[in-house]
Protein backbone atom coordinates (compact mmCIF):
# COMPACT_ATOMS: atom_id res chain seq x y z
CA UNK A 1 0.00 0.00 0.00
CA UNK A 2 1.51 3.25 -1.51
CA UNK A 3 1.19 5.91 1.97
CA UNK A 4 2.41 9.47 1.77
CA UNK A 5 3.51 10.83 4.88
CA UNK A 6 3.31 14.63 5.76
CA UNK A 7 5.77 17.03 7.04
CA UNK A 8 4.08 17.90 10.37
CA UNK A 9 3.34 14.31 11.43
CA UNK A 10 6.83 12.90 11.06
CA UNK A 11 7.95 16.25 12.91
CA UNK A 12 6.15 16.42 15.97
CA UNK A 13 6.19 12.42 16.63
CA UNK A 14 8.67 12.61 19.87
CA UNK A 15 11.41 10.56 19.68
CA UNK A 16 10.60 6.40 20.74
CA UNK A 17 12.57 3.95 22.65
CA UNK A 18 12.47 0.69 20.75
CA UNK A 19 13.33 -2.86 21.70
CA UNK A 20 16.78 -4.33 21.29
CA UNK A 21 16.21 -7.46 22.28
CA UNK A 22 17.37 -9.44 19.41
CA UNK A 23 20.61 -7.75 18.13
CA UNK A 24 22.12 -11.40 17.53
CA UNK A 25 19.28 -12.10 15.07
CA UNK A 26 19.58 -11.35 11.18
CA UNK A 27 15.85 -10.16 9.02
CA UNK A 28 15.72 -11.95 6.15
CA UNK A 29 12.74 -10.21 3.71
CA UNK A 30 11.50 -12.09 0.58
CA UNK A 31 10.89 -10.05 -2.31
CA UNK A 32 7.25 -11.23 -2.44
CA UNK A 33 7.11 -8.86 0.59
CA UNK A 34 9.28 -5.74 -0.57
CA UNK A 35 7.44 -5.14 -4.19
CA UNK A 36 9.51 -1.50 -3.62
CA UNK A 37 12.23 -2.89 -5.08
CA UNK A 38 10.99 -5.40 -7.44
CA UNK A 39 12.30 -4.99 -10.63
CA UNK A 40 15.37 -3.46 -9.35
CA UNK A 41 19.09 -4.43 -10.03
CA UNK A 42 20.42 -6.36 -6.79
CA UNK A 43 23.66 -4.72 -6.11
CA UNK A 44 22.10 -1.48 -6.67
CA UNK A 45 19.95 -1.60 -3.27
CA UNK A 46 21.56 0.08 -0.44
CA UNK A 47 20.03 0.15 3.38
CA UNK A 48 19.70 2.59 5.92
CA UNK A 49 18.90 3.69 9.54
CA UNK A 50 17.62 7.16 10.71
CA UNK A 51 19.87 7.96 13.83
CA UNK A 52 17.95 10.67 14.97
CA UNK A 53 19.77 13.63 12.88
CA UNK A 54 20.01 11.74 9.54
CA UNK A 55 20.19 8.73 7.74
CA UNK A 56 23.04 6.16 7.74
CA UNK A 57 24.08 3.82 5.48
CA UNK A 58 23.99 0.29 7.52
CA UNK A 59 25.39 -3.30 5.83
CA UNK A 60 23.06 -5.07 3.87
CA UNK A 61 23.16 -8.41 1.50
CA UNK A 62 20.85 -9.48 -1.24
CA UNK A 63 20.67 -13.37 -1.96
CA UNK A 64 19.20 -14.23 -4.95
CA UNK A 65 16.98 -17.19 -5.26
CA UNK A 66 16.77 -19.92 -8.80
CA UNK A 67 14.73 -22.56 -9.30
CA UNK A 68 16.51 -25.40 -10.87
CA UNK A 69 16.14 -29.16 -11.46
CA UNK A 70 18.45 -31.19 -9.02
CA UNK A 71 20.75 -32.22 -11.03
CA UNK A 72 21.55 -29.04 -12.20
CA UNK A 73 24.25 -28.32 -9.58
CA UNK A 74 25.48 -31.73 -10.39
CA UNK A 75 26.44 -30.06 -14.03
CA UNK A 76 23.91 -32.48 -15.32
CA UNK A 77 27.08 -34.94 -15.12
CA UNK A 78 25.45 -39.25 -15.32
CA UNK A 79 27.35 -39.99 -11.79
CA UNK A 80 24.30 -38.16 -9.82
CA UNK A 81 21.19 -39.08 -11.72
CA UNK A 82 22.41 -41.44 -14.06
CA UNK A 83 21.75 -39.96 -17.73
CA UNK A 84 20.50 -36.74 -17.12
CA UNK A 85 17.13 -37.09 -20.10
CA UNK A 86 15.52 -33.53 -21.43
CA UNK A 87 12.16 -35.51 -21.40
CA UNK A 88 12.48 -36.29 -17.80
CA UNK A 89 11.99 -33.05 -14.65
CA UNK A 90 14.49 -33.65 -11.89
CA UNK A 91 12.20 -31.81 -9.55
CA UNK A 92 12.29 -28.50 -9.09
CA UNK A 93 13.92 -27.17 -6.27
CA UNK A 94 15.25 -23.50 -4.62
CA UNK A 95 18.67 -22.58 -4.72
CA UNK A 96 20.68 -19.93 -3.40
CA UNK A 97 22.02 -18.73 -6.87
CA UNK A 98 26.35 -19.04 -7.43
CA UNK A 99 27.35 -17.88 -10.71
CA UNK A 100 30.66 -19.16 -9.52
CA UNK A 101 29.23 -23.04 -9.31
CA UNK A 102 27.47 -25.25 -11.47
CA UNK A 103 23.62 -24.03 -10.09
CA UNK A 104 24.31 -20.65 -11.85
CA UNK A 105 22.83 -17.01 -11.60
CA UNK A 106 19.32 -16.30 -10.99
CA UNK A 107 17.27 -16.43 -14.27
CA UNK A 108 15.85 -13.34 -13.62
CA UNK A 109 18.65 -10.58 -13.09
CA UNK A 110 16.36 -8.32 -11.50
CA UNK A 111 15.18 -8.55 -7.78
CA UNK A 112 12.44 -10.96 -7.75
CA UNK A 113 9.66 -12.36 -5.27
CA UNK A 114 11.39 -14.93 -3.93
CA UNK A 115 14.95 -12.84 -3.67
CA UNK A 116 16.06 -11.78 -0.13
CA UNK A 117 17.15 -8.53 1.42
CA UNK A 118 19.11 -9.74 4.75
CA UNK A 119 20.26 -6.63 7.46
CA UNK A 120 21.34 -7.24 10.66
CA UNK A 121 18.64 -6.68 13.51
CA UNK A 122 20.91 -4.25 15.90
CA UNK A 123 21.22 -1.77 12.99
CA UNK A 124 17.94 -0.43 12.96
CA UNK A 125 17.19 2.89 13.37
CA UNK A 126 14.16 5.27 14.42
CA UNK A 127 11.31 6.08 12.22
CA UNK A 128 11.96 9.58 10.19
CA UNK A 129 10.65 11.92 11.91
CA UNK A 130 12.21 14.88 10.01
CA UNK A 131 12.88 14.75 6.36
CA UNK A 132 16.63 14.58 5.43
CA UNK A 133 18.29 15.21 2.51
CA UNK A 134 18.88 12.50 0.39
CA UNK A 135 21.94 10.40 0.69
CA UNK A 136 24.27 10.74 -1.89
CA UNK A 137 24.53 7.92 -4.52
CA UNK A 138 20.60 6.97 -3.64
CA UNK A 139 17.88 7.80 -5.96
CA UNK A 140 15.66 9.71 -3.70
CA UNK A 141 12.30 8.28 -5.64
CA UNK A 142 12.78 4.56 -4.32
CA UNK A 143 12.27 5.02 -0.53
CA UNK A 144 10.85 1.58 1.17
CA UNK A 145 10.21 2.39 5.28
CA UNK A 146 10.57 -1.33 6.72
CA UNK A 147 9.18 -1.30 9.95
CA UNK A 148 10.63 -4.51 12.31
CA UNK A 149 8.67 -6.23 15.06
CA UNK A 150 9.10 -9.02 17.54
CA UNK A 151 6.32 -11.55 16.32
CA UNK A 152 6.41 -12.98 20.22
CA UNK A 153 5.10 -10.00 22.05
CA UNK A 154 4.79 -7.27 18.89
CA UNK A 155 7.53 -5.35 20.50
CA UNK A 156 8.42 -2.81 17.68
CA UNK A 157 12.34 -3.15 16.82
CA UNK A 158 13.33 -0.84 14.98
CA UNK A 159 13.18 0.51 11.03
CA UNK A 160 15.15 0.38 7.94
CA UNK A 161 14.83 2.58 4.90
CA UNK A 162 15.65 0.75 1.77
CA UNK A 163 16.61 3.21 -1.68
CA UNK A 164 17.91 2.37 -4.87
CA UNK A 165 21.39 3.91 -5.73
CA UNK A 166 23.33 4.92 -8.34
CA UNK A 167 26.63 2.05 -8.45
CA UNK A 168 28.64 4.48 -6.30
CA UNK A 169 27.93 2.48 -2.82
CA UNK A 170 28.50 -0.79 -1.78
CA UNK A 171 26.13 -2.88 0.25
CA UNK A 172 28.43 -3.89 2.92
CA UNK A 173 28.71 0.46 4.17
CA UNK A 174 32.40 -0.84 5.14
CA UNK A 175 31.41 -3.66 7.41
CA UNK A 176 31.82 -6.91 7.03
CA UNK A 177 30.21 -8.84 10.03
CA UNK A 178 31.53 -12.52 8.46
CA UNK A 179 34.04 -13.56 6.05
CA UNK A 180 33.66 -16.68 4.22
CA UNK A 181 36.95 -18.25 3.01
CA UNK A 182 36.31 -21.06 0.14
CA UNK A 183 38.80 -23.08 -1.18
CA UNK A 184 37.58 -23.11 -4.13
CA UNK A 185 35.98 -19.55 -4.56
CA UNK A 186 37.84 -18.56 -7.43
CA UNK A 187 38.08 -22.35 -9.19
CA UNK A 188 35.03 -24.29 -8.40
CA UNK A 189 33.79 -25.15 -11.99
CA UNK A 190 37.43 -26.13 -13.17
CA UNK A 191 39.15 -27.81 -9.64
CA UNK A 192 36.05 -29.71 -8.18
CA UNK A 193 36.02 -33.28 -9.13
CA UNK A 194 32.04 -33.44 -8.41
CA UNK A 195 32.03 -37.43 -9.51
CA UNK A 196 35.30 -38.69 -7.56
CA UNK A 197 34.47 -37.16 -4.49
CA UNK A 198 37.07 -36.86 -1.61
CA UNK A 199 37.94 -33.16 -2.75
CA UNK A 200 39.73 -32.03 0.54
CA UNK A 201 38.95 -28.38 1.63
CA UNK A 202 40.72 -26.02 3.98
CA UNK A 203 37.58 -23.84 4.03
CA UNK A 204 36.91 -21.29 6.99
CA UNK A 205 34.23 -19.18 8.24
CA UNK A 206 34.95 -15.92 10.56
CA UNK A 207 33.19 -13.17 12.26
CA UNK A 208 34.22 -11.39 15.43
CA UNK A 209 32.61 -13.77 17.62
CA UNK A 210 33.44 -17.50 16.37
CA UNK A 211 35.63 -19.24 13.20
CA UNK A 212 35.02 -22.67 12.07
CA UNK A 213 36.46 -24.89 9.53
CA UNK A 214 35.55 -27.39 7.21
CA UNK A 215 38.27 -29.51 5.69
CA UNK A 216 35.82 -31.80 3.14
CA UNK A 217 31.90 -31.09 1.70
CA UNK A 218 30.65 -32.48 4.93
CA UNK A 219 33.25 -32.23 7.31
CA UNK A 220 32.99 -29.62 10.01
CA UNK A 221 35.95 -30.33 12.57
CA UNK A 222 36.53 -27.02 14.05
CA UNK A 223 34.85 -24.11 16.34
CA UNK A 224 36.83 -21.45 18.27
CA UNK A 225 34.24 -19.01 20.48
CA UNK A 226 35.84 -15.71 20.99
CA UNK A 227 32.75 -14.20 22.23
CA UNK A 228 32.30 -12.02 25.50
CA UNK A 229 36.35 -13.08 26.28
CA UNK A 230 35.70 -17.18 25.76
CA UNK A 231 39.15 -18.91 25.55
CA UNK A 232 39.02 -19.47 21.50
CA UNK A 233 39.89 -22.59 21.88
CA UNK A 234 38.88 -25.26 19.53
CA UNK A 235 36.19 -27.41 20.96
CA UNK A 236 34.24 -29.28 18.40
CA UNK A 237 35.29 -32.91 17.04
CA UNK A 238 32.85 -33.21 14.23
CA UNK A 239 29.53 -32.44 13.28
CA UNK A 240 28.30 -36.07 12.65
CA UNK A 241 25.92 -37.47 10.17
CA UNK A 242 25.11 -41.32 10.63
CA UNK A 243 22.34 -43.77 10.04
CA UNK A 244 23.04 -45.56 13.38
CA UNK A 245 25.39 -45.52 16.20
CA UNK A 246 28.99 -47.60 15.20
CA UNK A 247 27.52 -48.50 11.51
CA UNK A 248 30.12 -46.87 9.53
CA UNK A 249 29.12 -47.92 6.54
CA UNK A 250 27.47 -44.20 6.09
CA UNK A 251 28.40 -41.12 7.74
CA UNK A 252 29.66 -37.11 7.13
CA UNK A 253 33.14 -39.41 6.03
CA UNK A 254 31.85 -41.66 3.34
CA UNK A 255 29.22 -38.46 2.38
CA UNK A 256 32.24 -36.24 1.69
CA UNK A 257 34.49 -38.93 -0.04
CA UNK A 258 31.98 -39.98 -2.73
CA UNK A 259 29.71 -37.62 -5.22
CA UNK A 260 28.27 -34.83 -4.33
CA UNK A 261 28.48 -31.02 -5.10
CA UNK A 262 28.93 -27.64 -3.45
CA UNK A 263 25.23 -25.84 -4.35
CA UNK A 264 26.22 -22.36 -3.49
CA UNK A 265 29.12 -20.67 -1.69
CA UNK A 266 28.91 -17.00 -1.01
CA UNK A 267 30.77 -14.75 1.01
CA UNK A 268 28.74 -11.80 3.59
CA UNK A 269 28.86 -8.94 4.66
CA UNK A 270 26.24 -9.61 6.13
CA UNK A 271 25.69 -13.58 5.88
CA UNK A 272 27.54 -16.06 4.89
CA UNK A 273 25.85 -19.49 2.58
CA UNK A 274 27.42 -22.75 2.20
CA UNK A 275 25.55 -25.25 0.87
CA UNK A 276 26.28 -28.82 -0.33
CA UNK A 277 24.65 -32.11 -1.88
CA UNK A 278 25.37 -35.54 -2.58
CA UNK A 279 25.35 -38.07 0.59
CA UNK A 280 26.43 -41.65 -1.00
CA UNK A 281 23.28 -43.01 -3.06
CA UNK A 282 21.11 -40.37 -1.15
CA UNK A 283 22.58 -37.46 -4.39
CA UNK A 284 19.73 -35.39 -3.30
CA UNK A 285 20.68 -35.05 0.54
CA UNK A 286 21.43 -31.56 1.10
CA UNK A 287 22.95 -29.50 3.80
CA UNK A 288 22.81 -25.77 3.58
CA UNK A 289 24.46 -23.53 6.46
CA UNK A 290 23.56 -19.96 6.91
CA UNK A 291 26.45 -17.52 9.04
CA UNK A 292 25.55 -14.52 10.79
CA UNK A 293 28.02 -12.84 13.21
CA UNK A 294 26.68 -14.35 16.18
CA UNK A 295 24.54 -17.08 14.58
CA UNK A 296 24.64 -20.42 12.28
CA UNK A 297 21.18 -21.78 10.59
CA UNK A 298 21.66 -25.63 9.66
CA UNK A 299 19.29 -26.89 7.19
CA UNK A 300 19.32 -30.91 6.52
CA UNK A 301 17.38 -31.78 3.64
CA UNK A 302 16.94 -35.41 4.13
CA UNK A 303 16.39 -37.13 -0.08
CA UNK A 304 17.49 -40.37 0.18
CA UNK A 305 16.06 -44.07 -0.54
CA UNK A 306 14.89 -45.71 2.63
CA UNK A 307 17.60 -46.55 4.79
CA UNK A 308 15.92 -45.98 8.56
CA UNK A 309 16.61 -42.73 9.38
CA UNK A 310 19.56 -40.28 10.08
CA UNK A 311 21.04 -38.43 13.22
CA UNK A 312 22.64 -35.10 12.89
CA UNK A 313 25.30 -34.76 16.33
CA UNK A 314 27.41 -32.30 17.16
CA UNK A 315 30.57 -34.06 19.09
CA UNK A 316 32.74 -32.30 20.50
CA UNK A 317 36.38 -32.74 21.74
CA UNK A 318 38.56 -33.29 25.03
CA UNK A 319 39.03 -29.26 25.31
CA UNK A 320 35.15 -28.77 25.91
CA UNK A 321 36.14 -31.13 29.08
CA UNK A 322 34.34 -28.82 31.82
CA UNK A 323 31.82 -27.29 30.23
CA UNK A 324 28.16 -27.33 31.00
CA UNK A 325 25.13 -29.14 29.36
CA UNK A 326 21.79 -28.32 29.79
CA UNK A 327 18.41 -29.31 27.72
CA UNK A 328 14.61 -29.00 27.96
CA UNK A 329 14.53 -32.16 29.40
CA UNK A 330 17.61 -32.35 31.65
CA UNK A 331 17.18 -28.68 33.51
CA UNK A 332 19.79 -29.57 35.96
CA UNK A 333 22.55 -29.93 33.53
CA UNK A 334 25.69 -32.51 33.25
CA UNK A 335 29.23 -32.12 33.24
CA UNK A 336 31.37 -32.53 29.83
CA UNK A 337 33.37 -35.08 31.31
CA UNK A 338 33.97 -38.13 28.91
CA UNK A 339 31.74 -40.16 31.49
CA UNK A 340 28.59 -41.40 30.56
CA UNK A 341 25.11 -39.73 31.70
CA UNK A 342 22.10 -41.59 31.98
CA UNK A 343 19.55 -38.19 29.91
CA UNK A 344 15.83 -38.35 29.10
CA UNK A 345 15.65 -38.93 25.29
CA UNK A 346 12.17 -39.57 25.02
CA UNK A 347 11.64 -36.45 22.78
CA UNK A 348 13.70 -34.12 20.62
CA UNK A 349 15.42 -31.00 22.53
CA UNK A 350 13.43 -27.88 21.82
CA UNK A 351 16.30 -25.93 23.47
CA UNK A 352 19.94 -27.28 24.87
CA UNK A 353 23.01 -25.22 25.92
CA UNK A 354 26.50 -25.92 26.38
CA UNK A 355 28.66 -22.97 28.33
CA UNK A 356 31.64 -22.95 30.46
CA UNK A 357 35.27 -20.89 29.85
CA UNK A 358 35.21 -21.58 26.60
CA UNK A 359 32.46 -20.21 25.51
CA UNK A 360 28.62 -20.92 24.74
CA UNK A 361 26.07 -22.59 22.62
CA UNK A 362 22.56 -22.29 22.32
CA UNK A 363 21.24 -24.87 20.27
CA UNK A 364 17.11 -25.19 19.37
CA UNK A 365 15.86 -27.48 16.66
CA UNK A 366 12.88 -27.28 14.45
CA UNK A 367 11.49 -29.81 11.49
CA UNK A 368 8.54 -30.29 8.58
CA UNK A 369 7.55 -33.10 7.60
CA UNK A 370 4.62 -35.06 6.21
CA UNK A 371 5.71 -38.56 7.56
CA UNK A 372 2.90 -39.77 10.04
CA UNK A 373 5.37 -39.78 13.53
CA UNK A 374 4.37 -42.18 16.14
CA UNK A 375 5.24 -46.27 16.84
CA UNK A 376 6.77 -46.87 13.35
CA UNK A 377 8.73 -43.60 12.22
CA UNK A 378 9.59 -41.16 15.06
CA UNK A 379 11.96 -38.20 16.00
CA UNK A 380 13.65 -38.04 19.81
CA UNK A 381 16.98 -36.61 21.17
CA UNK A 382 20.20 -38.27 21.39
CA UNK A 383 23.50 -38.01 23.80
CA UNK A 384 26.36 -39.54 24.50
CA UNK A 385 29.42 -38.47 26.82
CA UNK A 386 31.32 -41.80 26.71
CA UNK A 387 34.40 -40.37 26.41
CA UNK A 388 37.40 -42.25 25.55
CA UNK A 389 35.96 -45.65 27.01
CA UNK A 390 32.23 -45.57 26.72
CA UNK A 391 31.28 -43.91 23.26
CA UNK A 392 28.56 -44.74 21.19
CA UNK A 393 29.74 -43.78 18.20
CA UNK A 394 33.56 -44.11 17.04
CA UNK A 395 33.21 -44.05 13.23
CA UNK A 396 34.56 -41.08 12.51
CA UNK A 397 36.62 -37.83 14.21
CA UNK A 398 38.86 -38.59 17.28
CA UNK A 399 36.26 -42.07 17.85
CA UNK A 400 35.46 -40.56 21.34
CA UNK A 401 32.52 -38.72 22.48
CA UNK A 402 32.06 -35.79 24.51
CA UNK A 403 29.11 -34.24 25.22
CA UNK A 404 27.92 -35.37 21.58
CA UNK A 405 23.77 -34.01 21.15
CA UNK A 406 21.96 -34.45 18.50
CA UNK A 407 18.60 -35.27 16.39
CA UNK A 408 17.27 -38.41 15.39
CA UNK A 409 14.64 -39.11 13.23
CA UNK A 410 13.95 -42.79 12.61
CA UNK A 411 11.85 -44.22 9.49
CA UNK A 412 11.61 -46.61 7.31
CA UNK A 413 9.71 -44.55 4.14
CA UNK A 414 11.27 -43.02 1.49
CA UNK A 415 11.88 -39.36 1.22
CA UNK A 416 13.91 -39.76 -2.63
CA UNK A 417 12.10 -38.48 -5.28
CA UNK A 418 14.40 -39.87 -7.65
CA UNK A 419 14.89 -43.57 -6.14
CA UNK A 420 13.12 -46.27 -7.81
CA UNK A 421 12.69 -48.17 -4.69
CA UNK A 422 9.37 -49.22 -3.39
CA UNK A 423 7.71 -45.77 -1.61
CA UNK A 424 9.82 -43.78 -3.52
CA UNK A 425 9.37 -41.25 -6.80
CA UNK A 426 5.96 -39.59 -6.38
CA UNK A 427 4.77 -41.48 -3.06
CA UNK A 428 8.72 -40.02 -1.14
CA UNK A 429 7.95 -38.58 2.20
CA UNK A 430 9.36 -35.08 2.66
CA UNK A 431 11.43 -33.91 5.96
CA UNK A 432 13.81 -31.31 6.47
CA UNK A 433 15.37 -30.40 9.66
CA UNK A 434 16.41 -27.20 11.33
CA UNK A 435 19.09 -26.63 13.30
CA UNK A 436 20.05 -23.24 14.78
CA UNK A 437 23.12 -22.33 16.75
CA UNK A 438 23.75 -18.69 18.89
CA UNK A 439 27.23 -18.31 19.75
CA UNK A 440 27.60 -16.66 22.97
CA UNK A 441 30.09 -15.17 25.91
CA UNK A 442 30.83 -17.67 28.77
CA UNK A 443 28.68 -18.21 31.71
CA UNK A 444 24.75 -18.28 29.63
CA UNK A 445 22.09 -19.20 31.32
CA UNK A 446 18.70 -21.81 30.38
CA UNK A 447 16.94 -19.42 30.54
CA UNK A 448 18.62 -17.22 27.67
CA UNK A 449 18.82 -20.86 25.76
CA UNK A 450 15.22 -21.11 25.74
CA UNK A 451 14.72 -17.23 24.36
CA UNK A 452 17.09 -18.04 21.71
CA UNK A 453 15.46 -21.31 20.70
CA UNK A 454 11.99 -18.90 21.17
CA UNK A 455 13.87 -16.26 18.66
CA UNK A 456 15.04 -18.99 15.75
CA UNK A 457 11.55 -20.16 15.55
CA UNK A 458 9.77 -17.02 15.12
CA UNK A 459 11.70 -15.04 12.74
CA UNK A 460 11.60 -11.26 12.74
CA UNK A 461 8.54 -9.86 11.20
CA UNK A 462 8.65 -6.83 8.87
CA UNK A 463 5.81 -4.47 6.76
CA UNK A 464 6.91 -2.16 4.38
CA UNK A 465 5.56 1.39 3.15
CA UNK A 466 6.64 2.48 -0.26
CA UNK A 467 6.75 6.16 -0.71
CA UNK A 468 9.37 8.71 -1.96
CA UNK A 469 11.97 10.29 0.57
CA UNK A 470 9.98 13.71 -0.62
CA UNK A 471 6.67 12.05 0.81
CA UNK A 472 7.53 12.41 4.29
CA UNK A 473 7.61 15.83 4.18
CA UNK A 474 4.55 16.90 2.28
CA UNK A 475 2.68 19.70 3.76
CA UNK A 476 -0.21 22.25 3.79
CA UNK A 477 -0.87 25.61 5.56
CA UNK A 478 -3.29 23.53 7.94
CA UNK A 479 -0.93 21.01 8.93
CA UNK A 480 1.20 24.06 10.47
CA UNK A 481 0.49 24.49 13.98
CA UNK A 482 0.56 28.22 15.87
CA UNK A 483 1.47 27.62 19.34
CA UNK A 484 0.64 30.41 22.09
CA UNK A 485 4.03 29.36 23.83
CA UNK A 486 6.22 29.70 20.89
CA UNK A 487 6.43 33.57 19.67
CA UNK A 488 8.49 33.90 16.08
CA UNK A 489 8.36 36.91 14.85
CA UNK A 490 8.10 39.48 12.59
CA UNK A 491 6.63 37.02 10.23
CA UNK A 492 6.91 37.92 7.21
CA UNK A 493 10.64 38.91 7.38
CA UNK A 494 13.03 40.22 5.89
CA UNK A 495 15.36 37.88 7.08
CA UNK A 496 16.05 38.70 11.01
CA UNK A 497 14.01 36.45 13.23
CA UNK A 498 12.78 36.38 17.08
CA UNK A 499 12.23 33.58 18.76
CA UNK A 500 10.86 33.75 22.58
CA UNK A 501 9.86 30.57 24.19
CA UNK A 502 9.52 29.84 28.17
CA UNK A 503 11.75 26.54 27.57
CA UNK A 504 15.23 26.05 26.35
CA UNK A 505 15.67 23.62 23.33
CA UNK A 506 16.88 23.39 19.80
CA UNK A 507 15.63 25.05 16.50
CA UNK A 508 16.26 23.48 13.75
CA UNK A 509 15.43 25.26 10.24
CA UNK A 510 14.21 23.41 7.01
CA UNK A 511 13.79 24.88 3.59
CA UNK A 512 10.52 23.71 1.31
CA UNK A 513 12.58 20.66 0.02
CA UNK A 514 12.82 19.31 3.61
CA UNK A 515 16.66 20.31 3.59
CA UNK A 516 17.81 21.29 7.38
CA UNK A 517 19.72 24.18 6.74
CA UNK A 518 20.94 24.92 10.49
CA UNK A 519 20.35 24.15 14.09
CA UNK A 520 20.76 26.80 16.98
CA UNK A 521 20.10 26.46 20.81
CA UNK A 522 17.60 28.58 22.35
CA UNK A 523 17.36 29.53 25.57
CA UNK A 524 14.13 31.32 27.51
CA UNK A 525 15.77 34.34 26.55
CA UNK A 526 15.00 36.26 23.61
CA UNK A 527 16.80 34.59 20.41
CA UNK A 528 17.91 35.82 17.10
CA UNK A 529 17.95 34.12 13.73
CA UNK A 530 19.39 35.06 10.44
CA UNK A 531 18.15 33.22 6.87
CA UNK A 532 19.85 34.80 4.02
CA UNK A 533 17.61 33.46 1.49
CA UNK A 534 14.29 34.58 0.40
CA UNK A 535 11.15 31.95 0.70
CA UNK A 536 9.51 29.93 2.37
CA UNK A 537 10.96 28.11 5.39
CA UNK A 538 9.49 25.66 8.80
CA UNK A 539 11.12 26.09 11.90
CA UNK A 540 11.16 23.47 14.59
CA UNK A 541 11.64 23.69 17.87
CA UNK A 542 12.49 21.00 20.44
CA UNK A 543 12.18 21.80 23.55
CA UNK A 544 14.26 20.37 26.93
CA UNK A 545 11.10 18.05 27.68
CA UNK A 546 11.01 16.62 24.16
CA UNK A 547 8.09 18.55 22.89
CA UNK A 548 8.10 20.01 19.44
CA UNK A 549 6.43 22.78 17.58
CA UNK A 550 6.84 23.60 13.84
CA UNK A 551 5.72 26.87 12.56
CA UNK A 552 6.55 28.45 8.67
CA UNK A 553 7.88 31.80 8.13
CA UNK A 554 8.03 33.88 5.04
CA UNK A 555 11.30 35.49 4.21
CA UNK A 556 10.85 38.44 1.25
Amino acid sequence: MIKNFTFLALLILSTFSFAQTRNNDPVVVKGSSLSCMIGVQPSLIVAYKYNGTSLVQIPMQVDEVVVKEASAPYNNLGCAFGTVSNNITYDNISFYADANTFTGPDTNLLFDIDDEVVFMAKDAGAKLNICPPTPSGVINNTTCELELRDPLNNALLGYVYLFEQNGTLNQSAGVNYVTYNFTYANNYQQAYDICAGGVTENSTVTTANYSIRFTKRWIEEELKISAGGASNVDILDRHQAFVAPNNCFRSEQTFSDSRGTIVTSKNGPVRAIRSVMGANSGVGTQITIKFTESRLDYQVDFRVHPIGGFFDVYDLNTNAAGMMYYNNQNSNGVLVNGVQDALVTTNPNTWELYTGNQGSIAVSYAYQTDIPLGTNSFVEAYFDDGGTTSPLHTCTGDSFAYGASGFHLATALCTDYWATASGCGALASYFRLHRRHYILPPAATTTQAATYANYGNNPITTTNLIASLSSFCQLSNQEIEESSELKIYPNPSRGRILIDTPLDGELKVFNNLCQQLQSITISTKTSELFIEEKGVFFLLFIDKLGNRKLTKVIIN
